[in-house]
This record gives C-alpha cells, sequence and structure tokens, in this order.
C-alpha cells in the first residue's frame, strides 16, 4: 500500500486499519508517525492511550492522556480520560487533580465540577464534597444531580432521614 508519507489523514486511516486488524504495534507506529505531522491532534493521544490501556502499559498511557490534555485543554473529554485513568489506577486524589484544574480552566463547566463531587464521594472526602455540591446548589438550587449528589453525600455520611428529605 502506497501512501503519501505527508498525509495526516492516511497516516491515521492506516493506524486506524492496524488497530481495526489486531495490529497494535503497526498501528501506535502509524499513529506516532502522524503526531510528527501534528502534534496538536487531540484524537490521536486518544487513540495512543487507549491502546496502551489495552496492553496495560499504564506508564505510556498516562503519557499520552496528560499529552492530550495539553493538546487540546479546552477538551472535557481528555480531562475526563486523564481522571479516568488516574480512578482506574487507584490514583483517586490524582483523578480529583486533574478534574480541579481542568474545573479551574473553565468555571462554568457543570460536568467537569460534578465529576469532581463523584470522586471526592469515591474517596469518601466528605467536607470537599460538602463545599463542591454547596458551590453547585448556589448556582442553581434547583440542579437535579446536585440535590442528587447531596443525598449521596447524606447517605454516605449516614444519615438516611436527612437524606429522604432532600
Amino acid at each position: 500500500l502506497k501512501i503519501d508519507p505527508q498525509s495526516l489523514d492516511a497516516r491515521i486511516a492506516l493506524g486506524d486499519l492496524y488497530a481495526s486488524e489486531g495490529k497494535e504495534s503497526e498501528a501506535v507506529k502509524e499513529y506516532v508517525r502522524a503526531l510528527e505531522l501534528d502534534s496538536q491532534n487531540g484524537d490521536l493521544y486518544a487513540k495512543l492511550a487507549s491502546l496502551s490501556m489495552a496492553h496495560r502499559h499504564f506508564g505510556e498511557a498516562e503519557r499520552y492522556y496528560r499529552r492530550w490534555v495539553e493538546a487540546a485543554p479546552s477538551d472535557e473529554d481528555a480531562h475526563m480520560a486523564l481522571s479516568e485513568f488516574y480512578r482506574s489506577t487507584g490514583r483517586l486524589s490524582e483523578a480529583v487533580s486533574s478534574l480541579q484544574r481542568a474545573r479551574e480552566a473553565d468555571p462554568s463547566s457543570r460536568t467537569m465540577h460534578k465529576a469532581v463531587i463523584r470522586l471526592h464521594l469515591e474517596a469518601n472526602q466528605f467536607e470537599e464534597a460538602e463545599h463542591e455540591i454547596a458551590l453547585l446548589l448556589r448556582r442553581n438550587d434547583k440542579d437535579a444531580d446536585g440535590r442528587i449528589l447531596q443525598s449521596r453525600l447524606v447517605l454516605e455520611q449516614g444519615d438516611t432521614v436527612k437524606a429522604s428529605q432532600l
């Protein structure tokens, strides 16, 4: 197969073809070559991180997730993926920190805010979760997800009566 070595789309398509055929090492080579043509392509970092995770190459996966965030700092999916990587490898505090940095970059992102709260709850960081829930509900006291998270917090703290009243 002859492809233009300077064609980003061709490199990505070839990498995707290799990945779909189970030829991961060839796919990685093509994606890396594509990154040489466009080092800010977040989708390529996502593909490389996913392949690395599939083969349990956690160091590589983390590096690619971080680069994805650097390449696309306003991409919520990039931040969520990095945070999920940290969570899945048992690094909850890093998962929380990662999402908090993303939320600071875009304070209006309710998705990031709620993800931070969920991680605080998962890490049993109840004071932090309570603070974040209060901030969320201060913006919109009728936020259904915020109310659900508030109930979950109260349940986690053992107050079933108060949780049922929320």
